[in-house]
């Protein structure tokens, strides 16, 4: 049974004995707290109180950005990659842009790779004509300068 069953039965029992009604959220920590989950057979229940169901507990979890940057300065960059299939041949179009100056640059790939990330990367360097502070990836990642030169 779940918290909004069992505090139909908690209510009588409260009644009964002249305590005051426990609310629904109060019961569903009881049940969090002392880890009073019912095992189904066959299949491990999810506890919501475990470190990996909470996200942002995860050791791997990533620091996400929700908002697109407004930089005041120069040297913060965008980069997104898009897919175009014509006749079965896939082509990768890596691009990037400035989020202050908008200087773009967009490169035409046969796969999606790591090191295709990293030419782009270098042969973006090479014409950007400031310094690059951040490159933000197009899934929201933001990956610091220090790893792009490995």
């Amino acid at each position: 049974m779940g918290k909004e069953k069992l505090k139909i039965f908690v209510d009588d029992y409260c009644k009964n004995k002249g305590l005051p009604p426990i609310s629904e959220s109060s019961i569903g920590n009881i049940i969090k707290r002392y880890k009073l989950f019912y095992q189904k057979s066959g299949r491990i229940y999810h506890d919501p109180g475990h470190w990996r169901a909470s996200s942002k507990n995860t050791p791997h979890s990533k620091l996400r950005l929700k908002h697109p940057m407004k930089p005041e300065e120069f040297g913060h960059i965008v980069s997104d990659t898009v897919e175009r299939i014509t006749d079965r041949i896939k082509d990768y179009f890596y691009n990037a842009i400035d989020a202050k100056g908008k200087f773009a640059l967009t490169l035409n790939y046969k796969k999606r790779t790591s090191r295709n990330m990293k030419d782009f990367y270098r042969r973006f360097q090479s014409v950007y004509p400031y310094a690059i502070e951040s490159w933000q990836s197009d899934n929201g990642e933001r990956i610091k300068e220090s790893l792009m030169n490995n």
